[in-house]
């Protein structure tokens, strides 16, 4: 992506994932369903913090610590929509 448009694309991705709307996956207005299990919460996360490691960052984004609603689940979890 040319330098010139990052910082654009960034914020709007951003501002996407923020208006996700998360829910059950039965409902027709989720935009974002719930993860399975916490194997699966553990590789999103990791996911995130191995972003965050590469130097991803900036505006809107979530740290690591703030991906998750928690950092543990029974299922389903719901973790932040998360742009990185």
């Amino acid at each position: 992506m040319h330098e010139k448009v990052f910082d654009k694309v960034v914020e709007g991705v951003s501002e996407m994932a923020k208006n996700l709307k998360v829910g059950p996956g039965q409902d027709p207005e989720t935009q974002m369903g719930p993860l399975v299990s916490q194997k699966q919460l553990e590789r999103v996360t990791g996911y995130v913090q191995s972003g965050r490691d590469e130097g991803a960052g900036g505006r809107g984004l979530a740290a690591p610590s703030t991906a998750t609603r928690a950092t543990s689940c029974s299922p389903p979890c719901w973790p932040r929509p998360t742009a990185t």
